[in-house]
């Protein structure tokens, strides 16, 4: 293959990568489940961003483009969605381990509570203490998580 075949397949690889990240990035926008991470506002104008880059691909210039301009308009979608993306990813996770430090401050409470029973010189001033201290954590997680709902 000659430079200028070389070339020419850069340019349709990048040409292509950048109609494919537009028509994945609209759908992945346009899926109600991730409105909370984008946003209504944000999500129209993603959307009017797409239109506009499809409509530059099918009617406008980009067949004089090169493998830079394509490129460079791919980066940045790309990594825009990626953010997006890992919103998305943060806040699954955020509620696993939600769920989990509850299920623990559960167990530290009751082990709290029964403590008293195998080491007796364990006042109750200073399991009120450690209870306290469990659910001031707890009030403020949950403080946090209505922050963020």
């Amino acid at each position: 293959m000659d430079k200028r075949d070389e070339e020419k397949f850069k340019l349709d690889e990048a040409k292509n990568n950048f109609e494919a990240i537009l028509y994945s990035f609209r759908d992945w926008v346009q899926n109600e489940e991730n409105i909370p991470f984008v946003g209504e506002e944000r999500q129209e104008e993603i959307l009017k961003e797409i239109m506009e880059h499809l409509d530059w691909l099918d009617y406008g210039d980009s067949d004089t483009a090169t493998y830079k301009d394509f490129n460079e308009k791919f980066v940045k979608l790309r990594t825009e969605k990626n953010k997006l993306e890992e919103r998305q990813e943060e806040s699954s996770k955020r509620e696993q381990t939600v769920e989990k430090a509850r299920g623990k401050f559960t167990e530290l409470r009751e082990k709290a509570e029964k403590i008293r029973e195998k080491k007796d010189w364990i006042t109750e001033e200073e399991v009120k203490e450690v209870t306290d201290k469990i659910s001031e954590v707890e009030q403020w997680l949950e403080e946090k998580m209505n922050e963020q709902s």
